[in-house]
């Protein structure tokens, strides 16, 4: 794709690049989920597009979900009608935190054994903005991000509009979002005089 493309996706599980869990991005471009098999309709509801890799498919890429690579000032990057399930890559104790009626034990964090065959939890936000990738706009709209262990959506931004609206963000262990200014210059060094009140 080049910068300025439209994508569009149907429904259904996506694993990621040749199905290695994760997705990179190298070009700001607009990406439209929740199409129908023959693209005739787009409802988002009825044809839930998931990034939903399972760990196996992850291997050991541990990779951010979704990556944006690359941008430049005056170029957007849209994401738009996607859920952002980190869940099915994650590790879980198959001893603690287990309610009852509730799918898996407590999220096993990356540095805690895991149970024999299962690989370590992926500690990478679900969203990932590369700090060469910070200039240029970004609009993160209907999408649900959840089950990250990090950050939802976490990177750098140098210039341009930053939008988050209309998303859900559910059971991410660090925080939903959380994104930085980069560039510029560095604030003053050593401590600040504080003044008298």
């Amino acid at each position: 794709a080049e910068p300025g493309d439209t994508l569009h996706v149907a429904g259904g599980v996506y694993f990621g690049i040749r199905d290695r869990g994760y997705i990179e991005v190298r070009v700001p471009v607009t990406m439209l989920g929740g199409y129908s098999e023959d693209f005739a309709v787009r409802d988002p509801l009825a044809n839930p597009t998931l990034i939903q890799p399972t760990n196996e498919s992850v291997g050991n890429s541990r990779n951010p979900l979704l990556t944006l690579k690359s941008s430049q000032a005056g170029q957007r990057f849209v994401l738009d009608g996607f859920i952002v399930d980190a869940g099915m890559r994650n590790a879980y104790s198959d001893k603690e935190g287990w309610p009852e009626g509730v799918e898996t034990g407590r999220l096993l964090l990356p540095t805690e054994k895991v149970p024999t065959g299962i690989l370590p939890t992926v500690d990478k936000p679900g969203l990932f903005i590369e700090n060469v990738a910070s200039a240029g706009d970004v609009l993160l709209q209907n999408n649900v991000f959840i089950n990250c262990a990090m950050y939802a959506v976490h990177g750098g931004h140098k210039q341009g509009s930053f939008i988050i609206r209309n998303n859900v963000f559910v059971a991410n262990r660090m925080a939903a979002i959380e994104i930085f200014g980069t560039g510029g210059k560095k604030g003053p060094r050593g401590p600040l005089e504080e003044e008298e009140l």
